[in-house]
């Protein structure tokens, strides 16, 4: 929360220099301080506040999210400079995020070449099953018939004696 409460130059106003001086905070006015509780990074807008520094301050708000504090024409201090330099590690194109993702489209792509490998496999073993399975039927029609034939031939030979 130090981006939030930090005081940044502002060379339109230097009374403007706390994004709670347009009603923008984590509500530290409300709870006499700091509350630990209440710092899990979210923020509180005092709307009124901040549409009326909006009508009156536009040009020192702008500055206070954005300024060039030493000639050079870029913007080197505010709230939003603060904040792109806060993320920027993580959401550049080698930053963090970039990483992770990368990382989990590789596992994700090897993964697949797993299954891949896997169905394959259970594709061949069920070609090697199913023929199997047909060698075990018709050796079991072979037997049937066989088994046939000789009922019969005892039959046969039974009436003749």
């Amino acid at each position: 929360m130090g981006i939030v409460s930090a005081p940044y130059q502002n060379p339109a106003d230097d009374s403007l220099s706390l994004l709670a001086h347009i009603g923008i905070s984590t509500d530290a006015r409300r709870t006499g301080g700091s509350d630990p509780s209440r710092l899990r990074g979210y923020l509180d807008i005092d709307e009124k506040a901040l549409d009326t520094a909006i009508a009156a301050r536009l040009p020192a708000i702008k500055q206070l999210f954005g300024s060039d504090s030493n000639g050079d024409l870029l913007v080197d201090t505010g709230v939003a400079h603060a904040i792109d330099v806060l993320t920027r590690p993580y959401t550049e194109s080698t930053g963090l995020f970039a990483i992770k993702a990368g990382t989990m489209d590789s596992k994700i792509t090897q993964e697949r070449r797993r299954i891949d490998t896997i169905d394959r496999q259970l594709a061949s073993k069920e070609a090697d099953f199913r023929r199997q399975y047909s060698q075990m039927e018709g050796a079991y029609n072979r037997m049937e018939q066989m088994s046939n034939s000789f009922n019969r031939f005892q039959q046969q030979n039974g009436n003749n004696n």
